[in-house]
């Protein structure tokens, strides 16, 4: 330091130059007090401010100024100084991020993303149906559907939808041949009427008929006496005679049904 014209415990102001930093010492080595002093111009009450005592500096160190941005004293854990970058970083960062990133997001692929910010690859649950689907904790973050929906639909005898908003019958459930088709609890069962969406067991009922569920028509329990037969309303508490039978008058004579026969008595009034 004497040897650049500098005196030995003499100094009461400083300069520093622009992208330097500059460390006072009271010994010769670099030991004593120190006060350090970033670029700019320092008086007597100035440096006195930062540490330094007048007249009492016997070396000093002189060296280059780095951004914040660029000074490893700046990085903070789990952050480490990047000699590629000159600045803060996570290590390895870009490969640690495409391995956590592989494959992209879906109702039913676990997605991650990678958080620069604590150099960890954390669940991203952007894509999630939250009314429906939940994701496990890192590292695993598997999307999974939602308890209650398993629930309910395990109730209608159904799976639920890869994503959970629906009840859908089993891939392998049972192929339903005509006229039956498929139930709302994913079984065969005969069809309901188009119009009134009544249950083909109830059409029968109504009929006082039973459902043959092979078929998928009704049958009356009970035969009528013959010749009778069921009307065409197909009511099984009805007996009558045939359609065919039915008196269509000819004027002026009237052919009169027998109930019990089903056949005409010709030549007879209705009166008589």
């Amino acid at each position: 330091m004497t040897g650049k014209g500098v005196r030995n415990d003499d100094v009461s102001s400083l300069k520093v130059p622009e992208g330097c930093k500059a460390t006072l010492y009271q010994h010769g080595w670099f030991t004593g007090w120190h006060a350090t002093f970033s670029a700019g111009e320092y008086n007597h009450a100035a440096m006195i401010g930062k540490g330094a005592k007048n007249d009492d500096m016997s070396s000093i160190k002189v060296i280059e100024e780095l951004d914040p941005a660029h000074d490893p004293s700046t990085c903070q854990a789990p952050h480490i100084f990047l000699e590629s970058t000159c600045g803060c970083g996570c290590e390895n960062a870009a490969e640690k991020q495409q391995t956590c990133e592989e494959g992209a997001p879906s109702d039913v692929t676990p997605f991650k993303r990678w958080d620069a910010a604590t150099c960890a690859c954390v669940c991203d649950a952007s894509s999630l149906s939250v009314e429906f689907q939940i994701q496990s904790a890192a590292p695993d973050c598997v999307i999974s559907v939602k308890p209650e929906i398993i629930t309910k639909c395990a109730g209608e005898n159904k799976l639920p939808s890869a994503d959970g908003s629906a009840c859908e019958c089993a891939a392998d459930s049972p192929v339903c041949e005509a006229p039956m088709v498929r139930g709302d609890k994913c079984d065969c069962i005969c069809p309901a009427d188009a119009v009134s969406g009544e249950s083909a067991a109830a059409q029968c009922e109504a009929r006082h008929a039973t459902l043959n569920p092979a078929t998928c028509g009704c049958e009356c329990p009970n035969e009528c006496p013959s010749p009778q037969v069921h009307p065409s309303s197909g009511d099984c508490d009805v007996c009558s005679c045939p359609v065919a039978n039915q008196c269509v008058d000819t004027p002026p004579i009237k052919a009169i049904l027998s109930s019990t026969t089903c056949l005409f008595e010709c030549g007879k009034s209705s009166d008589d």
